[in-house]
């Protein structure tokens, strides 16, 4: 059996329909095979991350491959990854964290410092801006899924959430999955 090997494909350019059947033929028709991705449109333009697995020389095929894709405006970055990365060194518990507030600056950081210090993994993550109903403010919206260690309290992280999210005026959700 020849060796597996796996491709993270990026590629990022304007919106239109059609953009994932082309990626998707062009990965199987250099012999890739989609395992994993996220595709989104954000503001004008659709982006991708794409885990591709395949046979030793995917990386190279694609990279040979690329200018197919970058001449209808699609941007692409090939980078060959591990199948997996080295697992938490101590139980984690899986947790989403959902936070809710008029858009202001300054919200992702402050609540991904925090997660950050206590060596809290963001497993996923997504931001969007909405207009409230009937006033139409803008109000923001991180939606997560954490793998808390087993050494941090979850009572401590309510605690630490609340603290922030009240001095910045923010409603939060924390639910073990």
């Amino acid at each position: 059996m020849s060796q597996r090997t796996f491709v993270l494909v990026t590629t990022t350019g304007p919106d239109r329909p059609g953009i994932v059947q082309e990626l998707s033929a062009w990965i199987l028709d250099l012999g890739g095979n989609i395992e994993e991705s996220r595709m989104a449109r954000l503001g004008g333009d659709f982006a991708t991350l794409i885990l591709v697995s395949g046979g030793a020389g995917l990386a190279d095929a694609l990279e040979r491959g690329r200018a197919a894709l970058e001449g209808g405006g699609i941007a692409v970055q090939i980078r060959e990854v591990s199948e997996s990365a080295a697992g938490p060194s101590e139980p984690v518990l899986r947790y989403r964290l959902h936070a809710t507030a008029l858009d202001h600056a300054g919200i992702v950081q402050r609540i991904t410092r925090l997660l950050s210090g206590l060596s809290i993994n963001i497993v996923a993550a997504e931001t969007a801006t909405e207009a409230a109903p009937f006033s139409g403010a803008p109000v923001f919206q991180f939606r997560m899924e954490i793998d808390i260690p087993s050494s941090v309290g979850i009572r401590g992280l309510r605690q630490r959430l609340t603290d922030i999210c009240d001095e910045q005026n923010i409603d939060f959700v924390l639910e073990a999955v």
